[in-house]
């Protein structure tokens, strides 16, 4: 069981269905998104109407979760992935990803929000630390971080500069691998994206659940 947490029109869908073998199912609190998701995939995935706070599953039911850009979008964001961890199975995998407070190109989102005087009703980008702390006090054990795209997204909208960069996209996801994934740098891409995973409650003074943690 495979959870798109907040997965808007399906836009991860079929990355996510092309590496897992599991039952997709995805979750968001747009209707009209969902059925834009169904009409785009053909009504081979499982999506349900409801709010992240308020996940309408039973504990422990999924083996993976992805929760793609969303968090900073939801203003009891703890709430969300408290149920995240809630749903998530023992030993169960969540990836998690936000714009990154800490890059350069926050500067510049608030920039073109008072120029333009337009504001997202709730954009709080948040940074590989904030993100951690709290995976960590859900008990969530953290396995790998990166960062991603050396460009944000929305540079590459307006078309003259999307044909300009259009041969350098091959470079760019090399120097994406090489400076983003292992190097300090990547607590510094425009989005942070952590993997963690859950594990039991680790009691003090208890031998038998030492061994059972491995």
């Amino acid at each position: 069981m495979v959870l798109d947490a907040g997965c808007g029109v399906g836009r991860d869908a079929q990355m996510i269905m092309n590496v897992t073998r599991g039952v997709y199912v995805g979750v968001d609190i747009s209707i009209r998104s969902l059925f834009e998701a169904l009409k785009r995939h053909e009504s081979r995935i499982c999506v349900i109407a409801a709010s992240l706070t308020h996940l309408p599953f039973r504990d422990e039911i999924f083996n993976q979760i992805v929760c793609s850009e969303v968090l900073e979008h939801i203003p009891d964001w703890k709430e969300a992935l408290k149920e995240l961890h809630r749903v998530l199975r023992m030993y169960g995998v969540l990836i998690v990803s936000t714009p990154n407070v800490l890059s350069l190109y926050f500067p510049q989102k608030i920039y073109l929000e008072r120029k333009s005087k337009a504001k997202h009703p709730y954009d709080q980008w948040k940074s590989y630390w904030t993100l951690k702390s709290e995976l960590r006090r859900l008990g969530l054990k953290i396995v790998d971080a990166r960062g991603a795209c050396i460009l944000p997204g929305h540079i590459c909208y307006k078309p003259l500069i999307k044909r300009l960069l259009k041969p350098l996209l091959p470079l760019l996801e090399v120097l994406d691998n090489a400076l983003l994934s292992r190097t300090p740098l990547r607590y510094f891409g425009y989005i942070c994206v952590i993997k963690s995973k859950k594990m039991p409650p680790l009691i003090k003074n208890d031998p038998d659940q030492l061994l059972r943690s491995g």
